[in-house]
């Protein structure tokens, strides 16, 4: 009797100790890209999620996937064209790694998979916080993949007068200025994320009856907004998808803050020998490989008659200007 109570104790035990360690489901907006200024260099203090810290957690035992898979961490964002899984469904077919996906919400959430030793590759779009993970030894390579980017849109009259700005200051000053709606969405999403820092960019605290939280995915905020007559930022494709059934309008666009750039991270095996990290190269080196460069650069681009994703496997951070570890 005592050998049965001990060993019920013993599974309840690793049960509670499995649901711990668990992280929250992701549910985030879509994607979208607009043609990318010429090559210019980056303020560092600019993108979102710049800050990473590494969680309590750094160095977790992480269960080995088989050989024959690996567990890619990235963003519900980044799922949602459907880039990802075309990209996913070619690799496999090609090489026989079945990949399996944990979404977050946003970048840093993703990067504590990492930390963690939750994950064995990664592809994240906040490279702040990306080369601070590098710097803290987490990642074996890191690669520039492909970016996309983010639009202003509001009421085709455009009341705050954006049409003719030339700096996203601007755009957000303007808006401030003429006290109009603005359509937030409030869910610390990608692109929630993204235009609170663009407020705090313009040094500005928007707030009052013309700054209203929807707390809903980007295709029903933009809904909101055209309903409304307000202003919002939009991912490009969730816009294009839906502008016949909106009253919006893009306003502003091809800004080098509205960039959104993606990396293909390894994780070290030094620090988490028993993740698949070979699985975890095959696919980084895919994913900078001509064929899928192409298959990216040729996105979703007959539906919308412009590109939506650019291919950027052939480039460096350096020649973007975007920050990269200081690695010694």
């Amino acid at each position: 009797m005592l050998r049965k109570h001990i060993s019920i104790f013993l599974i309840l035990m690793l049960a509670v100790s499995l649901a711990a360690c668990q992280f929250g489901p992701a549910s985030t907006p879509a994607v979208e890209l607009t043609q990318p200024p010429a090559t210019q260099a980056v303020d560092n203090t600019q993108p979102t999620d710049a800050g990473f810290e590494v969680p309590a957690t750094e160095e977790g035992p992480a269960i080995a996937p088989s050989s024959g898979e690996i567990i890619l961490a990235t963003t519900g964002f980044t799922m949602e064209t459907g880039l990802v899984n075309t990209l996913i469904s070619d690799f496999t077919r090609k090489t026989g790694i079945a990949v399996k996906v944990e979404t977050r919400v946003n970048p840093n959430q993703v990067l504590e998979l990492g930390s963690s030793g939750l994950a064995d590759v990664l592809l994240s779009h906040a490279p702040p916080a990306e080369a601070s993970f590098e710097e803290k030894g987490f990642a074996s390579e890191r690669r520039l993949v492909m970016h996309n980017d983010f639009v202003i849109v509001g009421p085709p009259n455009d009341p705050a007068g954006l049409q003719g700005s030339t700096k996203i200051d601007e755009v957000f000053q303007k808006i401030f200025n003429a006290r109009s709606l603005f359509a937030t969405r409030a869910d610390n999403s990608v692109i929630n994320r993204l235009e609170k820092f663009l407020w705090q960019k313009a040094k500005l605290k928007p707030a009052g009856d013309w700054y209203f939280e929807t707390y809903r995915i980007m295709k029903e905020t933009l809904g909101i907004a055209s309903e409304r007559g307000a202003y919002t930022i939009a991912d490009r494709v969730t816009y294009l998808r839906n502008k016949n059934d909106l009253n919006l309008a893009i306003l502003y666009q091809n800004d080098l803050f509205l960039m959104n750039y993606y990396h293909v991270i390894v994780i070290n095996p030094e620090k988490f020998p028993n993740r698949n990290v070979a699985g975890a190269r095959q696919f980084a080196e895919y994913l900078v490989s001509p064929e899928a460069q192409q298959i990216i650069a040729n996105y979703l681009m007959s539906d919308f008659g412009e590109a939506i994703f650019f291919a950027d496997g052939d480039k460096t951070d350096a020649e973007l200007g975007l920050p990269e570890a200081s690695l010694d």
